[in-house]
């Protein structure tokens, strides 16, 4: 039952498998909206209204591409892997 201190579990794997694309998908999704709201409303009403909307999209992003790239590779993304480690 020793594993590397970098290994992502199984149950938090199939968890990431999900959480992660939805996160991606859904903070794609705001910048979207945002995007189309300055189109629509233009520049001023945008940033007095919904810039917060785009800094989330932008965020939840990055934090569903760690947790799809942690559940894909099985190694979290914050533990440096030395290589001597592994075996």
């Amino acid at each position: 039952m020793n594993k590397p201190p970098g290994y992502v579990r199984p149950a938090f794997r199939i968890i990431g498998y999900v959480l992660g694309p939805l996160l991606i998908l859904s903070g794609g999704s705001e910048i979207v909206l945002a995007v189309l709201k300055i189109a629509t409303s233009g520049w001023r009403v945008w940033w007095s209204d919904d810039r917060g909307l785009t800094f989330t999209g932008v965020g939840t992003i990055s934090l569903g591409i760690l947790i799809a790239k942690a559940a894909w590779t099985g190694w979290d993304p914050y533990v440096t892997r030395d290589h001597d480690d592994i075996e």
